[in-house]
């Protein structure tokens, strides 16, 4: 508890400070990062059932960053992917798309941190908090455990059919199609602005050639979240979910990067 306090304390005086919004990193200052990972990321899926836990053990892991907020459907964290699975990290803070840009390595020591799960992604945060695991909140709370490499390498979509989609893949990058969006659907991916002018999370259901289904979550914060959806049939890329995006039944649902994930 003393740590957590104490991490958030940190972050708090950062952002107050600024230093949640990053400037662009020359590419000769990215460091070569040499520290070898222990674990692998679907090794934390032991991790964060019911409640966040803190991790006891010396555990490095690396990952290839898969998302970013530059379109807006991200909020304060980011995903990474290892060739065994995905994690999302709770980083708390904006512009991250600069921090650590799609497709580099980062490196994660992950001793005193928090690993929660939410919507079947493994999360890890600065500490626990409940049933879920906290934001780091700032960029120098994160700098102490995650180390950002000069290599980097744009992570290649599973291809998978509907049917096959499984709750360990989560927080993975995934391609699904061909699918069509069902009748049912909104014609718009979000919405942009209310009646009182505030944006709203959109649910897209799309179906594929066996009747199977797979929905697709949109901000209204994304910048084309008020873009038509198309009404051809689609190939779709995203980050993986697995939550009650169909009222209070769970159902599998992808969260696009940018308006580029739709072909």
């Amino acid at each position: 508890m003393r740590r957590c306090v104490l991490l958030l304390l940190c972050g708090t005086l950062a952002v107050s400070c600024g230093y949640d919004r990053f400037g662009p990193l020359p590419a000769e200052a990215w460091p070569e990062v040499t520290t070898l990972p222990n674990t692998q990321l679907a090794q934390l899926r032991t991790f964060g059932g019911e409640t966040a836990q803190t991790v006891t053990d010396d555990m490095v892991v690396e990952g290839y960053v898969t998302s970013d907020d530059r379109a807006g459907n991200f909020y304060r964290s980011f995903f990474i992917e290892d060739a065994s699975a995905a994690v999302e990290v709770r980083a708390g803070c904006y512009d991250l798309f600069r921090y650590v840009p799609r497709g580099r390595r980062v490196v994660l020591h992950l001793k005193g941190l928090a690993i929660g799960r939410y919507d079947g992604v493994v999360q890890i945060g600065a500490c626990a908090d409940g049933d879920r695991a906290a934001e780091f909140g700032a960029r120098a709370v994160l700098d102490a455990c995650l180390e950002r490499d000069v290599r980097f390498r744009h992570e290649t979509p599973l291809r998978y059919a509907i049917a096959r989609l499984e709750e360990p893949m989560c927080g993975r990058l995934v391609r699904i199609g061909p699918v069509i969006r069902t009748a049912e659907s909104p014609a718009c991916w979000a919405v942009a602005a209310d009646e009182n002018g505030v944006p709203q999370t959109g649910t897209v259901a799309f179906r594929d050639r066996t009747g199977d289904t797979v929905r697709v979550v949109t901000s209204g914060y994304a910048d084309f979240a008020g873009e038509r959806v198309p009404s051809d049939s689609v190939i779709l890329t995203g980050i993986l979910l697995y939550g009650p995006y169909d009222g209070s039944r769970k159902v599998f649902a992808l969260k696009l990067r940018d308006a580029y994930d739709v072909e």
